[in-house]
């Protein structure tokens, strides 16, 4: 009906309201008000409906209830298709009843709180979408047993729980940045206070990692390009670079310049940029120079307190020995040569020969004034005095 003049009277009786407590069947209703009443397959304009139980309606002006809901300003498709997003919608907001879905440009809660929000399908972010939290807020999964949490407290971090009755930690990655530099750490969940993390550290100058741990399992090989893989000085009872089942046998740095090798927590073999020491590295003990050769002043093959004496490679197939850098005796394969001074025979001050001689054995008889040699199967005198 085009004009509310046309309306017949309401017949006698029907009540002094008839727009509260009643109810209304194949009528038309403009800008007037219903409350408390039902209202079913009706149609009505720009009228405000208050608790009211309302079936199969369509409300058109302002907004639109039935199976589908939806603001006056939606420009998306109507009757509502909400079983996906609709694409063309850039305003307002639907509900669709039939499919259960519903579609918002916006959703705020100024000066509140959106509490408690449930989704059983998937949350998924369009090009630039961002989840931003206040200052103490959290991002996470069931408050107990495993989950994982995005917090923002004291530092940015994620937080990981495996719900082990022995954590008494979470993990947890986080992120902090200070004086021209930053920080990415990783932790383990802490088991009964244990917490091993690895740190992956970044400045203006350099970069590193850091691994506090016990120890380190690696199935495969390790290979480091570009860099160095170092590590403390550590000991020969507690060598840096050791065997899983052998850990005080291995590799350290007995001091600088100086690698030392040591088997059963003891020192065995040091090894400097001149010499390789053995048995300590201590006075008296040998140690054998860095070089092919060698010379009289620095022999091969020398003690650790004395360098200048040794055995060291004359020419070929002929080795010499030297003494505070002076060659005193060489040997080749057709002789042996004494460069000394004096030669020392061995000298017996009793009288008679010594026992089990071989061809060749030459000695000092201070009892009998005589120098002898045994050749050809009997004592011979060689001077005497």
């Amino acid at each position: 009906m085009a004009d509310r003049d046309h309306f017949a009277p309401l017949p006698d009786g029907f009540g002094k309201d008839p727009t509260k407590g009643g109810k209304f069947l194949d009528v038309e209703v403009f800008g007037g008000i219903a409350a408390g009443g039902t209202i079913t397959g009706e149609t009505i304009s720009g009228g405000t409906i208050a608790g009211s139980a309302i079936s199969g309606s369509t409300v058109t002006g302002g907004s639109v209830i039935g199976s589908d809901f939806y603001s006056d300003n939606w420009d998306g498709t109507i009757p509502l298709s909400l079983a996906s997003r609709d694409a063309g919608a850039s305003a307002g907001f639907g509900m669709d009843g039939s499919a259960g879905g519903a579609q918002f440009v916006n959703i705020f809660a100024d000066g509140g709180e959106l509490r408690t929000l449930s989704i059983l399908g998937e949350l998924t972010m369009g090009t630039g979408g961002i989840i931003t939290m206040g200052a103490a807020g959290e991002f996470r999964t069931a408050a107990s047993g495993a989950r994982l949490s995005i917090a923002q407290a004291t530092l940015d971090r994620i937080f990981w729980y495996t719900g082990d009755g022995a954590e008494t930690n979470p993990g947890r990655l986080q992120m902090s940045a200070a004086a021209g530099s930053s920080l990415l750490q990783l932790y383990a969940p802490q088991m009964a206070g244990n917490w091993p993390f690895l740190a992956m550290i970044a400045d203006a100058g350099d970069s590193e990692i850091q691994l506090s741990t016990d120890q380190v399992t690696i199935s495969e090989n390790v290979v480091v390009t570009g860099r160095n893989l170092s590590a403390a000085q550590g000991a020969a009872g507690d060598p840096d670079y050791s065997f899983n089942s052998d850990p005080n046998t291995g590799m350290f740095l007995t001091a600088a310049d100086t690698i030392g090798l040591s088997a059963g927590g003891s020192e065995g073999i040091a090894i400097s940029p001149t010499y390789l020491f053995s048995l300590g590295n201590a006075a008296g003990e040998p140690a054998i120079r860095h070089s092919a050769a060698g010379s009289v002043a620095t022999p091969t093959y020398a003690w650790v307190s004395n360098l200048d004496m040794g055995m060291y490679r004359v020419a070929a197939d002929q080795i010499g020995w030297g003494t505070v850098g002076i060659a005193r005796m060489s040997l080749n394969a057709a002789r042996l040569d004494v460069d000394s001074t004096f030669l020392q025979l061995p000298v017996k001050a009793t009288t008679g020969d010594p026992a089990s001689p071989a061809n060749g054995d030459t000695y000092v008889n201070t009892n009998d004034n005589k120098i002898r040699t045994y050749a050809d199967g009997a004592w011979r005198d060689l001077v005497t005095w």
